[in-house]
């Protein structure tokens, strides 16, 4: 159970989510943790899947977690890094809030962490999700992510990660832009041409916050 440690913290944490599963949300943090650490940022990678684990080395596999104890089991792992001197911690998304068969595992991520921040995850030509349902408008996706933390505390989404796959690399800046004119955030595929364009939207949106 979670104890709703977030009310004390120092440390930043930030979170991956998505417009659809399987969706580049731990592409997209990975990218961005290794550029955070090459800028000096202590940052740590909190894995809660299978592969994110191999890759961390420690974490949890939060598909084998009852429902009941998602929130607490995150928090514990966020505490962790904590208590390890990470300033930053970044933890890998699960699911999707909009999708009928993995939002629990969302909502229990989102509530666990309470992140301070959140990169939107997105795959510009996937229009309908495995149900065959067509996914939402991304400013109203973006909306719904911020208003189910802010309940209890303010947060952001302060980015859009793409998963262009399929497209050109002319097409993915193109489509880039076009979010970017829609959203008001900075958008890119992270895997292709780096992740700065979000960490640099990430670390002024905390700057932000200690004026």
């Amino acid at each position: 159970m979670a104890k709703g440690t977030w009310r004390n913290r120092k440390a930043k944490v930030v979170l991956t989510v998505g417009t659809d599963c399987n969706i580049g949300k731990m592409t997209t943090l990975l990218e961005m943790h290794k550029d955070m650490l090459q800028r000096g940022l202590k940052t740590d990678f909190v894995a809660t899947g299978q592969t994110g684990m191999l890759l961390r080395g420690q974490g949890i596999a939060v598909d084998s977690i009852i429902g009941d104890y998602i929130a607490g089991c995150v928090e514990l792992e966020v505490d962790r890094s904590i208590a390890e001197g990470f300033e930053y911690i970044l933890v890998e998304g699960q699911g999707s809030l909009t999708h009928m068969a993995y939002s629990g595992v969302t909502y229990g991520l989102m509530h666990g962490t309470m992140p301070d921040a959140m990169i939107m995850c997105h795959q510009p030509t996937r229009v309908k999700d495995d149900y065959g349902l067509v996914l939402p408008d991304l400013n109203r996706l973006i909306r719904l992510h911020e208003e189910v933390v802010n309940i209890f505390r303010p947060t952001k989404v302060v980015a859009v990660g793409l998963n262009s796959i399929g497209l050109t690399d002319k097409e993915s800046q193109e489509v880039g832009e076009k979010i970017e004119n829609e959203t008001g955030l900075p958008a890119v595929d992270a895997f292709r041409f780096g992740p700065r364009k979000l960490t640099d939207a990430l670390i002024q949106y905390f700057d932000s916050k200690k004026q």
